[in-house]
């Protein structure tokens, strides 16, 4: 039997080319793997890491909004004898009127902590309840717990290895720009954030310190933390706590009639007896603790670097910010802001500057901490001047209806050397809101700022003043002007270097009739026959009339003067006179 015949195919030769190639191609893949792996393990200890820090914000920055009018219409209501105006004497004040060798004071503290929910009024601790009835309404608060930091603030940021005291990494960075740094996978490191709140940014020298001069008076901000970036995305996100207590004094000469100059110059501290001991004070910064060494006090902070609080009062209230990083409590009647030196410009242009290392009293308690922030009212006031028991103002009310701040238009004059007055805001109707307003509506001295401070006077103002006063005739640009002059009898703030004149002086101005004619004004008395007239109202009305205290004097053909002695008429409501204002 013939066996069949099979024919064997040899092997495709392209099956052997193929098999080949896919052993070549899982060699390769093995071998590519194992060096991305070295590769990896490489970028892990050679810094390939990115972290992205963001920065979150401020932690709780304290913002509130005091209703000064409000405020101040309480200080002021407390501050006049309630027998004058009619207030119930048997209520204490809440705050007391500050008599200092220059000018007077009324002062209070406006308080806010991180741990806080509203700003608190810090008085004296037996008026603490009508402190709150006095200032629940007039003060606003509004706190985040975040508050974004301004556009270009600029901050640095460090990191160390941990274990290690060499830096890593230090960046400068743009606060909402968001930045990468370049560290190592795996590795631990504490960081260390810091910022003065501003478009610069302090350095960190070789021992981590930040050198106080750096910091000196600027808001400082800190943070730190720890991190361990992994292979990938890493991101950091800062948020900013405060490393100083922020002090804020509201210097306030609205009641000083003039502007705070540059030149002015001031501290906040408190006093131990008569020596002042400065609260403003700055030390170099431990980058890796957040702690201060070498605490020295700052610089005193000039009008040239305050800054004003509204632009209806212009320059008139100036804030001068304190950032320090005492945390000391500060007792109250000790708590003192010092004027190293206090320059105003007056209406008129001219300069009034009082003595250096005045020091004011501020009213209530101070304990700076971290993060918190007092606002210190210091409103300064003109000195009356004292004359047997009896507190006048130094010169004639007038009206400015030019002034932004419907509060500022009642203001005293800068001077008494004059002897053409201001005919339409020097004379007033009696008791009128203005000088041609209309007659027995308020009293237009209550007015001046602060409101509720100063009065109009009463007959025994006058009365006390006596009989014996010279009488002083000059010519002020070819006018006659004439003046009874007292020497004050009392108070230190009476006798100012920082006044024109510390005495008493009523002008002989004359009277505007009801018909507006001009009587008895010393310009007019020339060389003839005449009479001039010091008139000025008081607070007594009599029908449709009203008091008037007057001193005369008569001229006759020989151009011999008679000089008259007080005495007190009543005389058309309509008609206006001056206002010499007083306080009770």
């Amino acid at each position: 039997m013939k066996l069949p015949h099979f024919k064997i195919r040899k092997p495709h030769v392209g099956h052997s080319i193929i098999k080949k190639n896919i052993l070549n191609i899982v060699f390769f893949v093995a071998i590519f793997q194992s060096c991305t792996k070295d590769e990896n393990a490489k970028s892990a200890s050679s810094g390939d890491a990115k972290l992205t820090i963001e920065v979150n914000g401020v932690e709780e920055e304290p913002t509130f909004t005091i209703n000064a009018s409000e405020v101040e219409d309480k200080i002021a209501r407390a501050s006049v004898r309630r027998s004058s105006i009619g207030i119930n004497d048997s209520e204490p004040p809440l705050y007391d009127i500050e008599s200092l060798p220059e000018f007077d004071v009324l002062s209070d503290i406006q308080s806010f902590s991180p741990s806080s929910s509203s700003p608190i009024n810090i008085i004296d601790s037996n008026v603490v309840n009508k402190a709150a009835k006095a200032t629940s309404k007039a003060v606003k608060e509004s706190s985040k717990a975040v508050t974004r930091m301004a556009a270009q603030t600029r901050y640095r940021i460090i990191f160390y290895e941990q274990g290690s005291t060499a830096v890593a990494s230090n960046n400068e960075a743009i606060a909402g720009t968001a930045m990468e740094a370049s560290l190592d996978v795996g590795k631990t490191y504490n960081w260390y954030a810091v910022s003065i709140n501003a478009t610069t940014v302090p350095n960190i020298n070789g021992s981590g310190l930040i050198a106080s001069s750096s910091l000196a008076n600027r808001d400082v901000l800190y943070a730190s933390g720890v991190i361990t970036p992994v292979f990938g995305a890493n991101t950091l996100q800062v948020t900013f706590s405060r490393r100083t207590a922020r002090l804020e004094v509201d210097l306030n000469v609205r009641g000083m009639f003039g502007d705070i100059r540059n030149t002015t110059s001031l501290e906040i501290g408190y006093r131990v007896g008569s020596t002042f001991a400065s609260v403003f004070q700055m030390g170099d910064l431990n980058i890796r603790t957040g702690d201060y060494t070498n605490i020295t006090d700052s610089p005193a902070v000039t009008g040239a670097n305050m800054t004003a609080t509204a632009t209806s009062t212009g320059d008139a209230v100036k804030k001068a910010i304190f950032y320090t990083v005492r945390n000391n409590n500060i007792a109250n009647g000790s708590l003192t802001v010092r004027l190293n030196r206090l320059d105003l410009t007056m209406d008129d242009a001219s300069v009034r500057s009082f003595s250096t290392a005045t020091l004011v009293p501020i009213t209530g308690t101070l304990t700076p901490s971290y993060g918190s922030r007092f606002v210190i009212n210091a409103r300064l006031i003109e000195s009356a001047i004292v004359v047997n028991g009896a507190y006048f103002a130094r010169t004639n009310m007038v009206y400015s209806p030019s002034q932004p701040d419907a509060g500022d238009r009642y203001r005293f004059r800068p001077h008494n050397n004059y002897s053409k007055p201001d005919y339409n805001n020097e004379y007033w109707r009696w008791r009128a809101a203005t000088p041609t307003g209309t007659a027995s509506t308020t009293d237009p001295c209550g007015s001046v700022y602060p409101a509720g401070v100063w009065a109009g006077p009463a007959v025994w103002h006058f009365d006390q003043l006596g009989s014996t006063a010279p009488v002083i005739s000059s010519t002020i640009d070819g006018t006659e002007r004439i003046a009874r002059t007292w020497t004050a009898t009392g108070n230190a703030s009476g006798n100012s270097s920082g006044y024109p004149s510390n005495n008493l002086q009523l002008l002989y101005l004359g009277f505007y009739t009801p018909g507006s004619v001009l009587e008895n004004a010393a310009e007019n008395l020339g060389s003839g026959v005449g009479t001039a007239s010091a008139d000025y109202w008081t607070n007594l009305p009599s029908g449709s009339n009203a008091g008037v205290a007057r001193y005369l004097v008569t001229q006759n053909a020989n151009n011999v003067t008679s000089y008259g002695n007080l005495t007190h008429h009543n005389f058309a409501q309509n008609a206006r006179r001056p206002y010499r204002c007083v306080r009770y």
